[in-house]
């Protein structure tokens, strides 16, 4: 019977994503996400550009340019609140 390898030994099965958020830009837009409560992170998107985010708990969302995002959680469209220009937050789901 082989041993396994240090490498082998720590890997551990990935956990599948239970959210998953597409954000799609019309517009030039930035956003900050948190993900499952962790550290934000800043986007800045130019129109036609898209981001995808994976997480178990959820998205806290800050969004610059409300009116120039589409988003769509586990492929399905999400409302966004606001207008062109307005910033929003907003938390999904």
């Amino acid at each position: 019977m082989a041993t396994p390898s240090p490498s082998e030994a720590v890997k551990r099965p990935q956990i599948p994503a239970k959210y998953v958020l597409t954000v799609s830009a019309q517009e030039d837009s930035w956003i900050k996400v948190s993900i499952d409560q962790g550290t934000p992170s800043e986007h800045t998107l130019k129109a036609g550009g898209q981001i995808r985010l994976e997480g178990q708990n959820g998205f806290n969302l800050l969004i610059g340019n409300a009116g120039g995002i589409r988003l769509n959680l586990d492929g399905k469209p999400v409302q966004v609140p606001g207008k062109r220009g307005e910033v929003v937050n907003l938390h999904l789901p």
